[in-house]
């Protein structure tokens, strides 16, 4: 697995995954820290990487393409301390890391929520026992419209 960083996320993140034996790179260490966020998903398009970033509109930009890849792996901790996120990222990548090769969406928080989701999509996971996996509310498979209606419980 290969990631790209955007500069929402800590390169403390990009260090961790090094160690870890992971081919990781943050947009700093490249001199990209004003690409635009088109050319980031691009980037991390062409370089098949999984995309690690803070900001909500990365799978929305995925999403709105129809493309099936690169996976986007949104990070919407209370705490985005680099222990914290790279904690849930292992978590996400040991219960989605085949998901994630074949293109998912995933965003990590503590509060749970549900998607009102047509039928073409297929949850993965619902809950695990800290964070809620989700794509506009839930991890789902398929690219379903930007908007669809999240209701938290």
């Amino acid at each position: 697995m290969k990631f790209l960083a955007d500069m929402g996320i800590s390169p403390k993140t990009v260090a961790f995954r090094h160690r870890l034996g992971y081919d990781a790179v943050h947009l700093s260490e490249q001199g990209l820290e004003r690409l635009p966020d088109p050319g980031i998903v691009e980037k991390a398009h062409q370089e098949e990487r999984i995309m690690l970033v803070h900001d909500l509109g990365f799978g929305e930009l995925v999403a709105a393409s129809g493309a099936r890849l690169p996976s986007v792996i949104t990070f919407r901790l209370r705490n985005m301390h680099p222990d914290r996120v790279n904690g849930a990222l292992q978590s996400i990548l040991s219960q989605h890391g085949e998901a994630l090769a074949q293109g998912a969406m995933i965003r990590s928080r503590r509060k749970i929520t549900f998607p009102n989701l047509r039928d073409c999509c297929t949850i993965l996971d619902e809950r695990s026992p800290c964070f809620a996996w989700e794509y506009l509310g839930a991890l789902v498979r398929c690219r379903c419209p930007v908007g669809i209606d999240t209701r938290s419980f």
